[in-house]
Parts: structure tokens; sequence; C-alpha cells
């Protein structure tokens, strides 16, 4: 998953294996470079929240997590949790940002994709902006198409 905002939602990353038979792990899935805004912010697993990340399997990079409800817990993450930005949680992994994530406009809402992902771009000054971590294999365009410069911003938007 990557490049993808989510707002409101009740959990994020609700994971899955994707086979869901025994012994299946999230090795070779990524988050990368995707926005997540909620009032609070907990990992999910097959629809019911969890404190962690299964078996440290899925790399989880340059996302911003930004909880609208401060949070005494962070979420929690493995050796594959890196150059991610936190907001009204505790910052988790290497390379981790702490502090406002300056969005252009977060109280909108509604219908549209790009009505609603342009409230989430990032402001001048942004502390995700030129913070994330080169990612082999990330597409060349972000959620509005723009191209991803050779340090990538932190979130779903390059600008």
């Amino acid at each position: 998953m990557q490049f993808n905002l989510s707002v409101d939602d009740s959990l994020v990353a609700n994971q899955s294996p994707c086979s869901l038979e025994p012994g299946s792990t999230f090795e070779g899935l990524r988050l990368v470079n995707n926005t997540f805004v909620a009032p609070a912010m907990t990992w999910g697993l097959l629809g019911g929240p969890t404190s962690s990340l299964l078996n440290g399997a899925l790399e989880v990079r340059n996302n911003i997590f930004h909880a609208t409800a401060p949070q005494a817990g962070g979420l929690g993450c493995s050796a594959r949790c890196s150059h991610n930005l936190f907001s009204g949680l505790a910052a988790a992994g290497t390379g981790a940002v702490s502090g406002n994530p300056r969005f252009t406009d977060p109280s909108r809402r509604g219908r549209g994709r790009l009505f609603v992902g342009r409230g989430f771009r990032l402001r001048p000054g942004s502390p995700a902006r030129g913070a994330g971590t080169t990612v082999v294999g990330l597409p060349a365009r972000d959620y509005f198409g723009w191209s991803v410069p050779r340090i990538p911003a932190i979130g779903f938007s390059q600008r």
C-alpha cells in the first residue's frame, strides 16, 4: 500500500495475511508513503485492534500517523519501521519525526478523493518535507500524480 490517504478510519492498516492460511506472514508487504488521520491510532488485525505489527515482516516507511485526539500510547513498530512522522502520539521506529505535519486544511471531509486529499497536503515548513527515506520500487508519482523527488517527503503527498 503506497500513496494513500486514510481519514477517520477506525483502524490503521487493518492487517490480514493475503492467503489467511496457517503460517501466512506479511513478508514482502509494504506500507509506504501513506497518511493516516484519526482520533485514535491503533493497528488492526482481521478487523480487531492489536498493539503491534505481526512478526515485524511488514515494512512501514515514510508514513504520517496523525492522531487528532492526543493519545498516551503509540503504535508498536518493528525493525522495518522507519522515517515515519508521528503527531499526537509517541514516535516509534528509526528515523522517526515528531510534530505537527502542517496540513493545508485538516478539517476537510466529504466526497471526492482529490477534494479531501487537497486538505492533507503539506504546507511549507512541514517537518515531513524532505524527511523520508528512499524506498526501492516506489512509484514515480504520488497520490496527485506529482513526481516523487530523490529524497521523498513523508506521507501521501510530495508537495
